[in-house]
């Protein structure tokens, strides 16, 4: 049985150190949990829906990548981290970026203590730097990234041309250009689409060795159901980036980030859940492995937000009933995703409950992990708090009386009572 306690000055155990970013990464586990690829793989899913790509298109872009590299005899580390800038080739464009801060504390309702982050609207560049970085991925992932916005002849954002771009940055490039025709194109479509983009968009020699591999069957193999596993096997074994803990909080805060500047009243939405998620989840006792996955859940638990219009969350009047529906769906659509990685599968059992009812009549009774299920209303219950803690378009700030109010009226079940009580404890003791 989950040992529940109710004093906040109660032992409580070894505590979770937050993630603090590539220079000062968590003790390495003995062994790693799955490849860095597989997880950005399946949280690409969420990026080209928001970016209205074809599905699949990040998936295929690196998947080209890594041919294109391999027919050209690049070195291992530079296919392998291709492969990775493929995957990545949207990073930057989902924005804003909020400002430096990374607090967790408590948004009050008055005075400097609870102002919001300003967004600052940077250069899609300097987005996907920021982000890759982040990861703690090497800056030669960044710059293909970047680069493969450019153009040839040096008609594109930066005005670079030719030999001035990276390989890289011109092999992704490519990729994308193709990538985004589609999971099955005609090959006669894809060579007249590089075709016509030779000396503009993309490098003439690139594109003729691409077309020699789309005669030997390269843009048959995009038709491939299973190519996201063929992806897997273009990474040169011994250049694999493993996934350890470190990295693992690294996409969780990264995607986070992406999930909550898309509109500039998120703030940093899944950092603050993540920090109230995990002082109370400390307090009703959960140990500390289902605490790392409580902070991992709370950081993605809105991923499937991406594919919710802007103009949904924005909406300063009240939600159609289709709008609403959308909205709603996000909790279903996060969870799928995460389900999507083997590394992240363990965490789907708490983001699909994060909007459920407390009252008794929800979900939640039917959980029978009494551990996982009182990490599931910790959850839900520290995103309640936070959003309304917050400004929304649709309503003014509320007063902590009133959120606590509304809070003791929902909260029915005695376990998320318990919960209830824990995270008012949280809330003070926050910093």
């Amino acid at each position: 049985m989950l040992a529940f306690r109710p004093r906040a000055d109660a032992p409580v155990g070894p505590t979770v150190p937050p993630y603090r970013g590539s220079g000062h990464a968590q003790p390495q586990p003995a062994a790693p949990t799955g490849r860095v690829s597989e997880v950005l793989a399946a949280l690409s899913v969420v990026l080209d829906a928001a970016e209205r790509r074809p599905p699949g298109f990040a998936v295929r872009s690196a998947y080209l990548a890594g041919r294109i590299a391999a027919e050209l005899g690049l070195p291992e580390e530079r296919r392998a981290d291709l492969v990775l800038a493929g995957l990545l080739i949207d990073i930057g464009t989902t924005g804003p970026i909020t400002d430096g801060s990374t607090t967790d504390g408590p948004r009050r309702a008055h005075g400097r203590a609870g102002h919001q982050a300003q967004p600052v609207h940077l250069s899609r560049p300097a987005r996907a730097t920021a982000a890759i970085t982040t990861l703690g991925l090497p800056a030669t992932i960044a710059r293909s990234v970047v680069e493969s916005g450019e153009r040839w002849d040096g008609r594109g954002p930066s005005g670079a041309r030719r030999d001035h771009l990276s390989q890289d940055g011109r092999v992704l490039a490519l990729a994308a250009l193709v990538a985004v025709l589609g999971h099955a194109p005609p090959p006669a479509d894809v060579d007249r689409a590089v075709r016509t983009e030779r000396g503009r968009t993309l490098d003439p020699g690139l594109v003729d060795i691409a077309l020699g591999l789309g005669r030997a069957g390269l843009w048959a193999e995009l038709a491939d159901t299973s190519l996201s596993s063929a992806l897997l096997a273009l990474e040169p074994t011994d250049r694999v980036r493993w996934l350890h803990d470190d990295r693992l909080d690294a996409i969780a805060v990264t995607f986070a980030d992406i999930v909550d500047t898309r509109t500039p009243r998120m703030g940093r939405h899944g950092r603050r859940v993540a920090g109230f998620a995990v002082r109370t989840g400390r307090d009703v006792g959960l140990d500390p492995t289902l605490l790392v996955d409580l902070r991992r859940a709370a950081l993605l638990h809105d991923a499937g937000k991406l594919l919710v219009p802007i103009s949904y969350l924005e909406k300063p009047g009240q939600l159609t009933d289709a709008e609403r529906r959308v909205i709603e769906e996000h909790a279903r659509t996060s969870a799928a995703v995460l389900g999507r990685s083997r590394a992240l599968a363990r965490l789907a059992p708490l983001v699909v409950a994060h909007h459920e009812r407390l009252d008794g009549n929800g979900m939640f009774p039917t959980l029978a992990d009494e551990p996982v299920a009182m990490a599931a209303r910790v959850l839900a219950l520290s995103d309640r708090y936070e959003a309304m803690t917050a400004e929304r378009p649709y309503r003014s700030l509320l007063s902590p009386t009133q959120v606590w109010s509304i809070l003791d009226e929902v909260v029915g079940e005695p376990m998320a009572r318990i919960g209830l009580r824990a995270l008012r404890r949280a809330v003070v003791e926050a910093p």
